[in-house]
């Protein structure tokens, strides 16, 4: 059985640090910008979550993009 993936979509997020927990951890947080191009480089995205996240208040933690797909099997 032959598998496929269609519908290819990303998600840029910018994940910030907005404390700390009762035991010293950090207490992460995730600011979703939206959905963007499939064909979008990584160079681009980042660039793009360095920006947002220069706008945050809080101490920026990870940059991240999520892919999404749809897998058919024929």
């Amino acid at each position: 059985m032959a598998i496929t993936a269609t519908g290819n979509s990303k998600t840029l997020k910018v994940k910030v640090q907005t404390g700390v927990n009762s035991t010293g951890e950090a207490v992460l947080s995730t600011r979703t910008l939206g959905t963007v191009k499939a064909s979008a480089v990584n160079e681009d995205l980042y660039a793009i979550g360095s920006m947002a996240a220069a706008l945050q208040s809080h101490t920026v933690d990870a940059i991240q993009v999520s892919e999404s797909y749809e897998l058919l099997s024929k």
